[in-house]
C-alpha cells in the first residue's frame, strides 16, 4: 500500500510533525485585529495641514495643535533644525536635564535635552537629541484619542 500512496505517507508525516510542534509550543487564539486595521495606512499629511497647526500652536499656544505636530510631522532621527522648524519655535537647551537622563536607560549622560512650549495650559515637552538628532521618541504617545486627550 506504501508503494501505491507514497504522498499519503509523506502527508501523515507532516501533519504528524505539525501536532507535535503545536503541542510543544502551544496554541494562541488568532489576533482579533480588525483586518482594516492590519493594513490601513497612514494619511498622507499635507504642507497646508502642517502649516495650519504649526501657525495655531504659535498664535494661541493650543496644546491640541502642539500634540498633532509631534504626532504627525516629528520622528527620531530628525535634527533639531528640523523640529524646530516643524513646531515654528526654537527649542530651549535644558541644562539641568541630569535627573530626567539618569533615571531612563535610554538616554546617555552627554544627549542634550529641549524644551518645546508650553502650550496655553502651561504644558512643556521635552525632546532629547544625541549628536543632533532626535532620539528616544514615540509620536504615538502624542496621538490624540476621539476625547482630544493624548496617552500621556
Amino acid at each position: 500500500m506504501a508503494t501505491l500512496f507514497p504522498c499519503l505517507k509523506r502527508s501523515v508525516q507532516m501533519f504528524l510533525v505539525f501536532i507535535t510542534v503545536a503541542a510543544i509550543c502551544g496554541c494562541e487564539s488568532f489576533d482579533t485585529t480588525p483586518i482594516q486595521q492590519m493594513f490601513a495606512t497612514t494619511p498622507e499629511i499635507t504642507h497646508e495641514e502642517e502649516t495650519a497647526h504649526r501657525e495655531r500652536f504659535q498664535h494661541s499656544r493650543d496644546p491640541e495643535a502642539l500634540q498633532w505636530l509631534l504626532a504627525n510631522c516629528i520622528d527620531n532621527g530628525m535634527t533639531r533644525a528640523e523640529v524646530d522648524g516643524v513646531i515654528g519655535q526654537p527649542g530651549r537647551f535644558e541644562p539641568n536635564d541630569r535627573l530626567l537622563k539618569t533615571n531612563n536607560n535610554a538616554y546617555h549622560t552627554s544627549d542634550k535635552m529641549y524644551a518645546y512650549g508650553p502650550d496655553s495650559k502651561s504644558q512643556t515637552y521635552y525632546l532629547v537629541f544625541r549628536d543632533n538628532r532626535l532620539v528616544g521618541f514615540d509620536a504615538q504617545d502624542f496621538e490624540l484619542d476621539e476625547f482630544g486627550s493624548t496617552t500621556l
